[in-house]
């Protein structure tokens, strides 16, 4: 019986030093991942996502969508049109009207995700083919 009890606390104790090394290489490895600023489902039947650090980038280069995050997932979630890209086919473009002008969400879909590419305010949606809604 004292012989399982020191296999049983020398098998604690192994467990306890790997996890001491472990832990900090996950903690490291974790603080080094983007953080995801928002995921959400599309009517296409995969879901989209943006970093907080894409999200800026965009914000930067469009700053008329600063403060749009809510429409942005609105479109992506419930969208007016969605138009296939002409020159790319695994790129979506979203569209919500946001008067005078439409919101556009531009997104890439790769192994079954999708990612924002950009978004933008257009007075006039681009040419692609109308995939949502759909004519059934």
């Amino acid at each position: 019986m004292a012989r399982l009890q020191l296999i049983r606390s020398s098998a604690i104790s192994s467990v306890d030093r790997s996890l001491q090394l472990v832990v900090p290489r996950v903690e490291s490895i974790m603080s080094k991942m983007p953080e995801i600023l928002f995921i959400v489902p599309t009517p296409l039947g995969f879901s989209v996502r943006t970093t907080r650090e894409y999200w800026e980038l965009i914000q930067h280069k469009h700053p008329e969508i600063v403060g749009k995050e809510a429409e942005v997932q609105q479109c992506l979630q419930q969208p007016a049109v969605i138009r296939r890209s002409t020159q790319d086919p695994t790129v979506y473009l979203f569209y919500i009207s946001v008067p005078p002008y439409h919101l556009a969400v531009v997104v890439k879909r790769l192994d079954g995700e999708g990612f924002i590419i950009t978004s933008y305010l257009t007075d006039q949606l681009k040419e692609g083919e109308t995939i949502w809604p759909t004519s059934a």
